[in-house]
């Protein structure tokens, strides 16, 4: 018997294809045009409508034995477009398997051996009813029950009010129209990031355009104060504290962030702060003043880039414009020392070809301010980042940068056999017990052999307690 089959396609195309609304204040309106192109069959009775989806979750917890079955009834609500179902439990070694029946007692899905100690079944607009979960311990292992937790996830479809589309209410196939949309935020909406879609609907088919919003409780004023604290008197600045101000149309948690330059545009650091703000107010960003002097060429300095975000993280707007310090990095307190970033292999400085060093010297030079005495301490590795020695000097340093060795003992690196480069790591620079800075990775040597070093026994000598 000869026969054909035709097949029909939906072939519907939006320009631009999501609408990325940005973020909108509290009572403000957006509005937003799309062609929409039809290379498919002709739409009739079309129709628009924004839409959102909401997740809601369900939790059922138990335990079951070797081939036994456990169900459970699950409600399906009206409107879902998407339902999960998840299953978990404690022991890799055992294996449940996952079966779901829909309101009919029809099979859906199943899982069985997906993962470790997980199933997961679902289903797309599932019809509404009781469903069916089964839950059956196909081999359980090391207790006579294996405890589990099963979790539903429906995905809502709703209305959202706040979105009005209108378009032509049919679209004859090769043809395009336009449909305009607009987005109103109620003035009592609260700050949040949103996530939906415009709905084009037909007699047979469904189209949706994207559509994100971030909802913004507040705004950043452009108006801002500088506070410079000196602490001792001493004319240097122990700390630069700005307030940002904030335009506050929902109350709510707010974070201000952005970066301090100094005069040659380079980073001094990403600055931060949060804030719960009632009304109309300011967030007070500060940052250490001997961070500035550190890492600051000259001024003027200035704070830029700043962005404001919600209690959830969204960003929810952008001061465009700067703010100004009139300061330099060196109107700032210094630290008493700081590396200066030069390193240097000295295990083989001043000795003879031929002789074996005893132990491991890396040099590592410091920039004093403030004399003193010092602790400079580190972590010798290896490749495989086997601890071969932590050692620590103090030393006494007087104003001025000087190089500061450290010495390591070996031993462990000629007892591993096998050649490594040698990698200083943990550096750190204390004074009076403090941190004043720390350096992850300091050097990397280069390759060595264990046999480069010698193997000569050291001696202790132990002194017998004093008679009395």
């Amino acid at each position: 018997m000869d026969y054909v089959l035709e097949v029909e396609r939906t072939l519907l195309a939006a320009t631009p294809k999501r609408w990325s609304v940005g973020s909108a204040v509290p009572g403000e309106t957006r509005e937003a045009s799309f062609s929409l192109t039809n290379s498919g069959p002709t739409l009739a009775n079309v129709t628009y409508l924004g839409m959102m989806e909401n997740v809601e979750t369900e939790v059922w917890t138990g335990s079951i034995g070797d081939k036994v079955i456990w169900t459970v009834p699950i409600e399906v609500p009206e409107n879902v477009t998407r339902f999960g179902l998840g299953l978990s439990w404690d022991d890799p070694d055992s294996d449940l398997a996952l079966l779901l029946f829909n309101q009919n007692g029809r099979p859906v899905d199943v899982s069985y051996g997906e993962g470790e100690a997980g199933e997961e079944v679902g289903a797309s607009h599932p019809v509404p009813g009781v469903w069916r979960a089964i839950v059956y311990g196909y081999h359980v292992t090391t207790r006579s029950r294996q405890p589990f937790e099963l979790e539903a996830t429906f995905y809502v479809q709703e209305t959202w009010e706040w979105v009005r589309a209108t378009g032509p209410g049919r679209l004859d196939s090769g043809t395009s129209g336009r449909l305009n949309a607009s987005i109103a935020v109620p003035p009592n909406a609260s700050s949040e990031g949103l996530e939906g879609y415009i709905q084009v609907r037909s007699d047979h088919d469904r189209f949706t355009i994207p559509v994100s919003l971030t909802v913004a409780g507040a705004s950043l004023t452009g108006t801002s104060t500088t506070d410079l604290i000196d602490e001792d008197g001493d004319g240097l600045y122990e700390e630069l504290c700005i307030e940002v101000g904030v335009e506050v149309t929902a109350p709510g948690e707010y974070r201000v962030e952005g970066s301090l330059l100094d005069g040659n545009r380079s980073a001094i650091g990403w600055l931060g702060s949060t804030k719960l703000l009632e009304e109309d107010g300011s967030i007070e960003i500060c940052v250490n003043g001997s961070e500035i002097w550190k890492s600051g060429g000259c001024g003027p300095l200035s704070l830029e880039n700043l962005f404001l975000y919600s209690g959830e993280g969204d960003i929810i707007d952008r001061f465009e414009g700067n703010i100004t310090i009139l300061k330099c990095p060196q109107d700032f307190q210094p630290i008493p020392a700081r590396f200066t970033g030069r390193y240097l292999d000295l295990t083989l400085s001043g000795k003879e070809p031929g002789e074996k060093p005893s132990s491991v010297i890396i040099g590592v030079e410091v920039d004093v301010q403030t004399p003193g005495r010092y602790e400079i301490a580190g972590r010798l590795v290896d490749e495989d980042g086997f601890e071969i020695d932590a050692a620590e000097v103090a030393a006494s340093l007087e104003a001025g940068v000087q190089m500061v060795n450290i010495t390591f003992d070996p031993i462990r690196f000629t007892m591993l056999g096998e050649p490594s480069r040698l990698h200083l790591i943990n550096l750190t620079l204390s004074r009076e017990g403090e941190v004043i800075e720390r350096v992850d990775e300091a050097i990397s040597t280069e390759s060595r052999s264990p046999e480069e070093f010698t193997m000569a026994k050291k001696i202790y000598v132990i002194s017998p307690p004093p008679s009395t």
